[in-house]
């Protein structure tokens, strides 16, 4: 019998100037699909949605507030597309939990359904554990009255909490999604969401849309592309949020057979290749050189092409670099678009359809 290639969820804190890495991605990076993206126009169908604000903080993650309980617990987290659990600090947290996150009480909850599976997460920098519980949970005004999700006792990330909205197979201990859940209990929200990451926070953080899409947010339209299978052929279904690229850079191309779209992984992660095409002539420990002459990035998805500029991928990343398009973590091949991208390019996962839809944001 096969054993599932993800040993639960790996999420590794990749510390590069605090920003975030998840690699429980890496396993996607062997992926050697040829099914073809398509360009496809898809209408902004209504139904019933939420729009939760986000915040940016320094460019390296946007997070927002979710409520747990009755009477109602707030939380400040991270929502993830490159992962699939919920999870918040616990109440009885032992070790790592850190004074500026909130923590939840489950004896101050009429709501709270006792389950006590145990719950494990193994992190780069140590490990993560805890419990699961159930309990209501809200985000942006869409309520989950069975809401399966993990208290930690044990918190070894840089984070006060996760919502994952990745695929149910990649949940650790098979817990439904908060999305799915959130589906099953209200049909009439479609398993969709929508990232809108401002790339000047002091104007506008962004926004997640759960069940729709808000056209105020892009610009054109909305191009789509398949999700694509992280292995094919043994049948695994489809566990990263993943498809079919591109990359150009001046007159050098890079195929990309599966990028990894993750709104929980700051930088965009590339055959080194490309980071070497953008560096040439470059003065890469000097930002504002980076800004200023910094080569166009083109992103090819869907049959329609998203253009970064140096200012759009000019990041101090380290005392050397200052390009946010980096190259995989060595000995890795993994390519990753995380929020670098993102903030260029509104992403919109249906869940239902397996599809990822692309425009610009209304910021270009």
């Amino acid at each position: 019998q096969f054993l599932y290639f993800i040993e639960k969820l790996i999420l590794n804190c990749f510390e590069i100037a605090g920003m975030q890495f998840h690699s429980a991605l890496l396993a996607a990076a062997l992926s050697s699909a040829t099914v073809d993206a398509s360009r496809v126009r898809i209408p902004v169908k209504k139904s019933k949605s939420g729009r939760e604000p986000l915040t940016g903080h320094n460019d390296v993650y946007w997070s927002g507030e979710i409520t747990i309980g009755t009477p109602a617990q707030k939380f400040n987290i991270l929502f993830d597309s490159g992962s699939a659990n919920t999870w918040v600090n616990s109440a009885s947290c032992q070790q790592g939990c850190s004074a500026a996150c909130d923590k939840y009480d489950h004896s101050k909850s009429s709501t709270y359904v006792k389950n006590g599976t145990a719950f494990s997460i193994t992190y780069g920098s140590g490990s993560a554990s805890g419990f699961l519980s159930q309990d209501t949970t809200s985000i942006a005004g869409l309520t989950v009255t069975k809401n399966k999700f993990a208290e930690l006792t044990t918190n070894a990330a840089s984070l006060c909490g996760i919502v994952g909205l990745g695929f149910q197979n990649l949940a650790v201990d098979g817990v439904m999604p908060f999305l799915q859940q959130l589906h099953q209990e209200n049909p009439d929200v479609e398993p969709q969401f929508a990232f809108y990451l401002a790339e000047d926070p002091s104007e506008d953080n962004g926004e997640l849309v759960l069940g729709g899409v808000d056209p105020a947010d892009f610009s054109g339209e909305l191009v789509t592309a398949p999700v694509i299978p992280a292995t094919p052929g043994l049948n695994l279904g489809h566990p990263f949020w993943q498809v079919k690229a591109s990359i150009a850079v001046g007159s050098s191309f890079f195929a990309v057979p599966a990028a990894v779209i993750d709104s929980g992984t700051t930088l965009v992660y590339a055959n080194q290749g490309v980071h070497a095409a953008i560096k040439s002539g470059l003065q890469i420990d000097d930002c504002d050189q980076v800004k200023s002459n910094g080569p166009d990035v083109v992103f090819g998805l869907a049959g329609a092409n998203f253009t970064l500029k140096g200012p759009d991928y000019a990041m101090q990343v380290s005392f050397l670099d200052c390009i946010a398009i980096q190259p995989p973590p060595e000995g890795l091949d993994v390519t990753i678009f995380g929020d670098v991208f993102m903030r260029v390019v509104y992403s919109v996962f249906n869940i239902e359809k397996k599809t990822i839809s692309f425009a610009y944001t209304k910021q270009h």
